[in-house]
């Protein structure tokens, strides 16, 4: 076969159909804008306008189309495949790498055997598909079919729409749903702002979002400790701060300060059940507030109460004072009565409670509290 430079473009005659099609200036003929069969002969098709084909049994069949690798097709407007066996469908989709596929339109897939099914969809890594639209995936062996969704990671199963995924081996529980960290790759910190530290840390805040036009609430905010089943132990959702320490470089002390859901289970009548540890350092001091409801049964009366307990430590280098006062309490009973009392001693807040009529087989506290200075207060 014969070619002959024409300015920008070469003008060949195919031999089988002698039909001259217009093709890019330098590109090997005989894999330009033309399918072979297994013996290199050529197979006639429809001439499509500045459409390139480079490989064995390449097919581009769209307009400005481009296949690259032994039967990689491209078959709408501006479709490009590149790898064998890979396949560009329709107008504006990209195949890059073995038997990768983009089935709808402006679709991206590079990874060997992978594939990109939803429209504008992109994804990227080796095998796994991604078939929601406008979706995006990036990892080894993903599925998406969830529309809107970012996926990052490996072996991720995203069905539900509105989903961001980061990690390994992920599974979407629910639309609207952002995912850090899973079983296969858990995460345990977050660190925003300048990084772990810095010289000058910027403030950092997290909005909801606002009601816009007339008379429109904003979002709710909620923040929910993970639930846990049965009888087990609820999680506790915790607040912490700091304290300054003597001038220097030397890191504040962290506290907890806020700290809801705690809970005990088989506390026992009329003895002292150590419910918090409480202490300070030497040479300084602490207090806390602690609000509680305890609920108590025989399995046939119930019987409950409810109040708010200060409590107050100081520590003269290793000897300490405190103080601690019920400031009030509050019952309801289906018969007898309820009554607390609190003592602290020990570096722990301990609580009394006492029944009269009832004797209960069952007795539980649930309790929040606030710490302040050096205090330092967490659940037993």
């Amino acid at each position: 076969m014969k070619t002959v430079d024409v300015d920008l473009w070469t003008k060949e005659k195919d031999q089988n159909t002698d039909q001259r099609l217009l093709t890019p200036k330098n590109i090997l003929t005989g894999f330009i804008k033309r399918r072979t069969n297994a013996d290199g002969m050529a197979v006639p098709t429809q001439p499509a306008s500045a459409a390139v084909g480079v490989g064995d049994q390449a097919n581009a069949q769209g307009d400005q189309s481009v296949c690259v690798g032994p039967r990689s097709q491209s078959l709408d407007r501006e479709a490009t495949a590149v790898g064998a066996n890979s396949k560009a469908h329709v107008q504006g989709s990209t195949a890059v790498g073995e038997s990768a596929e983009a089935e709808k339109r402006n679709s991206t897939v590079v990874g060997h055997h992978s594939k990109a099914a939803g429209l504008n969809t992109v994804h990227v890594g080796q095998g796994g598909s991604t078939s929601g639209d406008n979706a995006t995936t990036v990892g080894q062996g993903n599925t998406v079919t969830g529309k809107r969704c970012t996926v990052v990671g490996k072996g991720n199963m995203v069905t539900h729409d509105d989903n961001v995924v980061i990690g390994n081996g992920g599974t979407s529980i629910n639309a609207k749903v952002f995912q850090a960290g899973t079983h296969d790759s858990p995460l345990s910190q977050f660190w925003f702002g300048n990084g772990y530290s810095d010289a000058s840390p910027i403030v950092v805040n997290f909005f909801a979002t606002s009601g816009l036009g007339s008379n429109i609430a904003g979002s709710g905010f909620t923040i929910s400790p993970g639930q846990g089943t049965g009888n087990a132990q609820p999680s506790i959702f915790n607040l912490t701060g700091t304290f300054p320490v003597a001038s220097g470089s030397a890191a504040q002390g962290n506290y907890n300060r806020f700290q809801l859901n705690c809970y005990k289970d088989g506390l026992t009548a009329a003895s002292v059940n150590a419910l918090m540890s409480f202490a300070v350092p030497s040479n300084s001091g602490g207090g806390a507030f602690i609000r509680y409801t305890v609920i108590a049964t025989d399995g046939t009366d119930y019987l409950a109460a409810t109040g708010l307990v200060s409590v107050v430590l100081v520590m003269k280098g290793a000897t300490p004072t405190s103080t601690i006062t019920k400031i009030n309490e509050q019952t309801a009973v289906s018969a007898g009565t309820i009554s607390t009392a609190w003592t602290v001693a020990s570096n722990q807040i301990k609580v009394n409670p006492t029944f009269t009529v009832v004797t209960p087989n069952s007795i539980v506290i649930q309790y929040m509290f606030e710490a302040f200075g050096t205090a330092q207060v967490s659940q037993l």
